[in-house]
C-alpha cells in the first residue's frame, strides 16, 4: 500500500467525504473509469454540489484516495456496516494524511496504552507546536494554513468517531471493536501496523 510520506495541507478543504467516497467506490466496483468517473462529478453533478470548484475539489480529495487502494479495501468499504466502513475511510485518510497518522501514532495510542481516556487541548497544541519547530515544511506554512490544518485533522479523527467531544477539547479518546474482515484484510496487505490506530481487535 501507498503510504504518503509528505504533510499535505490538502485537509483543509478535503474533509471525512464517507458519503462521497461510497459513491465513487461503488463507480469503480462497476468498472467505471476515473475518466468517465471524473466526466460524471464534473459534469453530471454525480455528488449533488452545485459548485463547479467543490465538485472538482471533492473528487480530487477522494481520487487520491481511492486510487492507490487495493480492490479488497473498495470490497471491504462497500459491504461494511456503516461504522465498518468510517473505519475503513479512516485507514484511507492515515494512509493519505501524515500528520494525521503520527497524532494517532505519537499522541492519542500511547494515552489509551496509558489507560487515559481524554485528551486535553493542551497536549493537543503541545504535539502540533512540536511537530511545527521539528519539521520544515510545516513551519514554512503559513499560520493560518497550519491551524485550519490542525483543526481538520482532529476533525477527521473525530468524524470517524476516534475522538469525542468539542472543536477546542477535551476529547474522549474511544477504541472500538474492530470488524474481524477488516484486521483480517489490513494483515493481508501488509498494514497490521495500522490496526492499533484504528482500534482494539477482537
Amino acid at each position: 500500500m501507498q503510504v504518503q510520506t509528505r504533510y499535505t495541507s490538502a485537509v483543509t478543504n478535503q474533509p471525512f467525504l464517507l458519503s462521497e467516497t461510497l459513491v465513487l467506490a461503488q463507480c469503480l466496483r462497476d468498472g467505471q473509469s476515473w475518466e468517465a468517473i471524473k466526466y460524471a462529478v464534473e459534469t453530471e453533478n454525480l455528488l449533488n454540489h452545485r459548485a463547479l470548484a467543490t465538485r472538482k475539489n471533492i473528487l480530487q480529495g477522494v481520487s487520491a484516495r481511492l486510487k492507490p487502494a487495493d480492490p479488497l479495501l473498495i470490497d471491504l468499504l462497500l459491504d461494511s456496516p456503516p461504522q465498518g466502513a468510517k473505519l475503513v475511510n479512516f485507514f484511507l485518510c492515515l494512509l493519505h494524511f501524515r500528520l494525521l497518522r503520527e497524532l494517532m501514532a505519537e499522541l492519542v495510542l500511547p494515552q489509551t496504552q496509558r489507560g487515559i481516556g481524554e485528551l486535553t487541548a493542551f497536549e493537543v497544541q503541545e504535539f502540533f507546536a512540536h511537530k511545527r519547530q521539528q519539521q520544515d515544511q510545516l513551519n514554512r506554512w503559513q499560520e493560518s494554513t497550519f491551524e485550519r490544518v490542525k483543526s481538520n485533522t482532529l476533525r477527521l479523527a473525530s468524524d470517524a468517531e476516534l475522538l469525542m467531544g468539542p472543536p477546542q477539547g477535551p476529547w474522549q479518546m474511544l477504541r472500538p471493536l474492530l470488524p474481524l474482515p477488516l484486521t483480517q484484510t489490513l494483515r493481508h496487505l501488509g498494514c497490521a501496523a495500522f490496526i492499533p490506530l484504528l482500534g482494539t481487535e477482537i
